[in-house]
């Protein structure tokens, strides 16, 4: 999982390790699938901690059905998302650049995507097939690949919108000290010092 002829981020083999991390994690939840035929009983992980449980069965109706409508989405909906928002948080503690290190974590949630629904493919075809000598057509997810995708890509503009905003955190306190200080007006250091900080930094 590697973009092409990209220049990483200071934090980018943080992002990249996140995401590989969670790469394997969906292909160990999603090859139990492939055991649906062994007869022996397989407890599947949903995203909400509760368990499809199946023995000996075929992958039609019912079970394919749980497969292919909303068994994976959950966990695409959201663990993403906690990636994008982690990476966000990080780039600005490490001082690097926000859209740089969202853009490249984005395509790696590409990856991601593209490799969980491809391998889900594979399954069903796999199970499909039934042993057989003649594969079974394999299922074209490619729109669920670009609706995914775009739904990733719109809530990542919300996280760098909420992370890239210096009016949100620009201090309000006056520099100006009207008070009985010296001839009447005084300087607020503690004001003064708060905004060149936030000058620099943004």
């Amino acid at each position: 999982m590697e973009i092409p002829g990209h220049k990483p981020s200071g934090i980018y083999p943080h992002t990249k390790k996140q995401v590989v991390d969670l790469n394997r994690k969906y292909q160990k939840i999603l090859v139990k699938w492939r055991f649906l035929h062994s007869g022996e009983l397989i407890k599947i992980p949903q995203y909400d901690g509760t368990f499809i449980s199946y023995r000996g069965i075929k992958f039609s109706g019912s079970a394919e059905l749980v497969f292919w409508k909303g068994f994976i989405e959950p966990y695409l909906q959201n663990d993403p998302l906690e990636i994008l928002r982690n990476v966000a948080e990080l780039s600005q503690k490490a001082n690097q650049n926000l859209i740089y290190c969202l853009d490249e974590c984005e395509q790696l949630l590409g990856y991601l995507i593209h490799n969980t629904y491809e391998y889900m493919a594979e399954t069903a075809q796999l199970l499909k097939s039934d042993g057989g000598i003649k594969k079974a057509p394999k299922k074209n997810v490619s729109s669920k690949i670009s609706t995914m995708k775009q739904y990733i890509a719109d809530h990542r503009k919300v996280i760098e919108l909420e992370f890239n905003n210096p009016k949100a955190s620009k201090p309000q306190e006056s520099i100006l000290d009207i008070k009985p200080n010296f001839y009447g007006i005084g300087f607020n250091l503690n004001a003064l010092w708060k905004k060149i900080t936030w000058w620099r930094q943004n």
